[in-house]
């Protein structure tokens, strides 16, 4: 069985501290092959009360399997929750159905769903602000209708404070491949420590900066 969440955590936090004053480059274990789904450390996971401390976790706790496991049933919980306009859940659905075991744990197949992904979020620009896209493709906190509801509103409309990317002690912040910086400009090749999961559903490794943090905006 796995060591306690917080025990797990700090150990992750002092190894992540020792590698970023070594200036190595620090990378979760995308590609695990493994199938076992350990449900009460995920359950541990998605309590954490910010996104920072889940996402962390996300990135250096859970195996492929388990993080196919959260975005498998809360892509079902969207689905099925009725809040969703009929434009907006068909392209829900469409992004939903390229969610599969192989997007956490085989590099190639990510990497194949590239392009697809991109033009899915230009078309999902259309239909949801840029804080609901954020709270759907990349928070994996239980849904919450209202909170959803609420990040549609037109003074909503600016991300909220807990999505945006921020230059954290040289850690990089969004990903090259599936870029999802919006309003923050775009995803750059900026000498930061590659640490952690970015992008689409979180399925892809955290090696760039958004341009507007950089320039400190």
């Amino acid at each position: 069985m796995k060591k306690n969440l917080l025990t797990i955590a700090f150990c992750v936090l002092i190894s992540l501290l020792s590698a970023c004053k070594k200036g190595e480059q620090v990378a979760p274990a995308e590609d695990v092959a493994t199938t076992s789904v350990d449900n009460g450390l995920v359950t541990e996971v998605l309590s954490l009360n910010t996104y920072s401390e889940r996402k962390a976790a996300y990135s250096n706790i859970l195996n492929g399997a388990e993080r196919y496991s959260i975005w498998a049933k809360r892509n079902n919980d969207i689905i099925k929750s009725g809040v969703l306009n009929a434009g907006q859940l068909t392209l829900f659905k469409q992004a939903a159905a390229k969610v599969s075991l192989g997007l956490f744990t085989n590099k190639m197949e990510r990497l194949g769903l590239t392009h697809f992904f991109d033009e899915w979020r230009v078309a999902a620009k259309q239909v949801f602000t840029e804080a609901q896209l954020k709270y759907l493709i990349q928070d994996f906190v239980t849904f919450n209708k209202e909170t959803y509801l609420q990040l549609g509103v037109p003074e909503k409309q600016d991300l909220a404070a807990g999505y945006k990317v921020l230059a954290d002690g040289g850690a990089c912040g969004c990903s090259l491949q599936s870029d999802w910086c919006g309003s923050q400009g775009d995803c750059m090749v900026y000498g930061c420590t590659t640490q952690g999961l970015c992008g689409t559903f979180l399925s892809y490794g955290c090696d760039g900066q958004c341009s507007k943090v950089i320039v400190g905006y």
